[in-house]
């Protein structure tokens, strides 16, 4: 497996369909990327504002990331760790020192990737799609897991559909929730997936705000 598949899957046989038409999925995204970015950006520079000025570091961080056809971008987040520290792909737990008191904040609630909505304009994801890899996993993945390039067919998203899935589910199984997304997308599920992230988003912040007082600094 090469990890990059022949474009012409997504409009033929299994991946026909209105459902899957990049210009349908792409308004989608415009339109109501557009709508989220324009309601979060006083938020988000507000923000970004208060990150600059706990170190004096640039408050985002760019993540090399594998999109749709293989392509590679650099996916935009903010900062949550310590100056000088990398994001780890493992999970951070609540009093973590590697975070900075706001990063562990917006990491609790879920708000760290709301700077990925410039990728959402600029083309390198969608609002709905599988969740964005970087070398290491791509990597790891495409050696080890059957079908996983057909998760290239679309963009990686900011909304994934593994949010669906039981806290419990193996990480293999939401990979194959992936790539049954891919093979079956719409633009009516992928409403029902925004509308069901932003339900989720605003209760994380509801979790989160009490624990705000025990960030890390």
């Amino acid at each position: 497996m090469t990890g990059r598949l022949d474009r012409n899957l997504l409009y033929g046989g299994l991946y026909g369909g209105p459902a899957c038409d990049p210009r349908s999925r792409r308004l989608l995204d415009v339109v109501l990327g557009s709508v989220l970015f324009v309601l979060c950006l006083p938020g988000m520079l507000a923000v970004a504002v208060a990150l600059f000025l706990q170190d004096s570091c640039s408050p985002f961080e760019l993540t090399p990331t594998m999109g749709k056809e293989g392509r590679w971008f650099g996916r935009v987040r903010f900062r949550i760790t310590q100056a000088g520290l990398r994001r780890q792909s493992s999970r951070y737990h609540v009093g973590d020192t590697r975070l900075t008191r706001l990063g562990a904040f917006l990491y609790r609630a879920s708000l760290d990737g709301l700077p990925q909505l410039v990728n959402v304009l600029r083309g390198d994801m969608s609002l709905v799609g599988p969740r964005p890899h970087g070398p290491e996993e791509v990597a790891f993945l495409t050696a080890h897991l059957a079908g996983y390039a057909e998760r290239q067919l679309l963009r990686p998203g900011l909304v994934n559909p593994t949010i669906l899935c039981a806290p419990d589910v193996s990480e293999m199984a939401r990979l194959r929730c992936e790539i049954l997304y891919v093979r079956r997308a719409g633009p009516a599920t992928d409403l029902w997936l925004v509308a069901f992230a932003v339900s989720q988003y605003l209760r994380a912040l509801s979790w989160a705000l009490p624990l705000w007082p025990q960030g890390t600094r």
